[in-house]
């Protein structure tokens, strides 16, 4: 019985940082923590952290009540082509489409860091929906060994300089229709920064990216 439990764990250590294996815990309701509990009623959304077996980072999980229609929601998260003008919370950010397709697109992302001895960072993510659901969004970080686009990420560095490629990275968004003209939006994220930042530099980045973000899909949709 002792063996087959250290056999459960190594393969979990194994698989905790690919991508698949990260996205299945985020999609799982539970484990989800709220750090913001003495938050009013209407006050800023609501915050959650999670521990994910293996993972160096916690994920993130923010989750408000919007007046949108949901389809109007989705169909923004799903407007990659727009992104620079959406996300105008992160304005030096940049995103590229590469490749469209019936059932997923893929897109690069550059995202510069206006902090001294901190190299800039780029990737490329893979967005699609998950199992018919139409309320769900998601998207993948790609890796770059295993990625068709080795080539198109070395012409990128080639023309950058300092620049580190992150390959672990998953983000999930859910809108549930509540009324006619009332939805639940929520954004779940985990990503690795790569680099030798320390822990809480990398927490507090990602909290402030999900914040970004999510302001800026909310006040898109409410537009």
């Amino acid at each position: 019985m002792k063996f087959l439990v250290v056999i459960y764990l190594m393969i979990n250590i194994l698989f905790a940082q690919s991508n698949e294996f990260i996205f299945s815990q985020l999609y799982i309701p539970y484990g989800w923590v709220q750090i913001n509990n003495s938050r009013n009623q209407n006050d800023s959304p609501s915050i959650y952290t999670k521990e994910i077996f293996g993972a160096d980072y916690q994920a993130l999980m923010i989750k408000d009540t919007i007046s949108a229609e949901s389809k109007k929601i989705i169909n923004i998260i799903n407007n990659v082509e727009s992104y620079d003008n959406i996300f105008t919370s992160s304005k030096l950010v940049s995103t590229s489409v590469i490749s469209r397709k019936n059932n997923f697109v893929d897109a690069y992302q550059h995202l510069p860091v206006p902090i001294p001895f901190i190299s800039d960072r780029h990737y490329i993510f893979r967005m699609n929906g998950f199992e018919n659901r139409s309320n769900v969004v998601r998207w993948i970080l790609l890796n770059r060994k295993d990625s068709e686009y080795s080539n198109y990420i070395s012409q990128k560095e080639d023309s950058l300089s300092s620049v580190i490629y992150l390959d672990t990275g998953v983000g999930i968004w859910e809108v549930n229709k509540l009324e006619s003209n009332i939805s639940e939006i929520s954004y779940r994220l985990y990503m690795d920064t790569g680099g030798r930042l320390p822990k809480f530099l990398v927490e507090w980045l990602n909290k402030t990216a999900v914040n970004n973000v999510f302001t800026d899909i909310k006040n898109a949709s409410l537009n």
